[in-house]
């Protein structure tokens, strides 16, 4: 083989195998970075891949409310990526609170609770619309079985 083309070759490959490097340490990294949800007997807890998380004891919650489009505010601290946003935030209505959202989803739900408001969502607005009426449900079995 000629030893300009055997040369002009190996680039090439190392070019590749640079690329696909690249490629898999950020489809690795993606994939890592992820909210989960877990719904417990008495609560909600909320976590990101940091480690960080939240518990909503369900006995706390004020309310529970959808908004499309609200003001986030800045950012206190916490996680904050193009794709998720998790921690602490501040805005002028709800002044500190906890947020758990997809950055690319617009709907959001509101739980207020005794001491703190939370604002999550899901991957998509159907997720989230899915997730709000089943959580309704679950807090309205929750409170017949607290009736004695």
């Amino acid at each position: 083989m000629n030893p300009d083309l055997l040369q002009k070759t190996k680039r090439i490959l190392g070019v590749v195998v640079a690329l696909l490097v690249v490629v898999l340490a950020y489809l690795a990294s993606t994939r890592t970075e992820e909210i989960s949800v877990a719904i417990n007997d008495d609560y909600m807890s909320l976590s990101y891949s940091s480690g960080a998380s939240f518990e909503i004891g369900f006995k706390d919650i004020l309310s529970v409310t959808k908004a499309q489009d609200l003001y986030l505010g800045k950012f206190v601290s916490g996680s904050e990526t193009g794709r998720y946003k998790f921690g602490v935030w501040d805005n002028p209505q709800f002044g500190e609170y906890n947020l758990s959202i997809y950055a690319n989803v617009a709907r959001t739900i509101v739980v207020e609770t005794s001491d703190q408001i939370y604002v999550i969502n899901f991957e998509s607005e159907d997720a989230t619309d899915s997730f709000y009426k089943a959580f309704l449900e679950l807090l309205q079995t929750k409170k017949a079985q607290a009736t004695p």
